[in-house]
């Protein structure tokens, strides 16, 4: 009898989709993902573009660190912590129970997805993953996720002086 390796729980990633995401923290930005040959673009409101940023930093930060511990799971973030970050990097205020309400609308998001041809982006709907004891993930390596914040300028004058 062959004997199965053990693997930690959430170490597998459920997809290879590629994530970009622009935009300012209040005021949202846009989102291309990519699926094989199939793209989509669709645009993201400031509390969504907030949560998924604060996902692709938590993967970022956690492919960082696993390089001295492959058998670690990366990316999981709990409401609470997705709530936390999203106010203190971005100034996104949003109700811990709100939380689980935006990953459920960014996964519906996900999963309706069609690119210009027409067709469905199948994995995409795998994206967010949710684990009742880690939280919430996006699901794809790091390297597949592109996040770009754009940062206002000072408003200090009215030009022309």
């Amino acid at each position: 009898m062959e004997q199965r390796k053990a693997e930690p729980v959430g170490q597998r990633f459920l997809t290879n989709v590629e994530l970009w995401i622009t935009g300012r923290w209040l005021g949202g930005g846009t989102a291309v993902v990519r699926d094989g040959e199939e793209e989509a673009e669709f645009d993201v409101p400031p509390q969504l573009f907030a949560v998924l940023a604060v996902l692709i930093i938590r993967a970022r930060h956690d492919e960082s660190l696993s390089k001295n511990k492959p058998w670690t799971s990366r990316g999981f973030l709990s409401a609470a912590e997705i709530q936390f970050c999203t106010r203190l990097f971005g100034g996104v205020r949003t109700e811990r129970e709100r939380i689980a309400k935006l990953i459920h609308r960014l996964r519906k998001k996900f999963a309706r997805l069609k690119s210009d041809r027409g067709r469905p982006l199948s994995n995409a709907a795998k994206l967010i993953q949710n684990h009742k004891r880690l939280g919430y993930r996006i699901s794809t390596r790091a390297h597949n996720l592109h996040l770009h914040i754009i940062n206002d300028l000072p408003m200090t004058g009215t030009g022309g002086d």
